[in-house]
């Protein structure tokens, strides 16, 4: 899923992080190299993650229940197009199916 997220939108990296006992927990790294954001995501209303510049993060929930978040590194002076954005949003909203 982290692969089809950035290969997908073209992001510099993708991650998925699974809800483990309350805790957000790195399950999967795309590229596997990928050093940054090792740091669990910060979740704002608009898609923002509050942790960097240019990255992104989207709740996978299963009606009220938060499963996990699907995370992006942006690359630098590319923001998302309309197209990855939706990509992105509903890669969230059917993994949590």
């Amino acid at each position: 899923m982290s692969m089809l997220l950035a290969q997908g939108t073209g992001a510099q990296w993708a991650q998925l992080w699974l809800n483990v006992s309350d805790r957000l927990t790195l399950a999967a790294t795309w590229p596997v190299d990928a050093e940054d954001g090792r740091f669990p995501p910060s979740l704002q209303p608009d898609g923002v993650d509050a942790t960097g510049k240019g990255r992104r993060a989207l709740a996978v929930r299963h009606s009220d229940q938060l499963l996990g978040v699907l995370r992006l590194q942006e690359r630098p002076g590319l923001a998302l197009t309309p197209v990855e954005e939706q990509l992105f949003a509903g890669l969230a909203a059917q993994a949590g199916l």
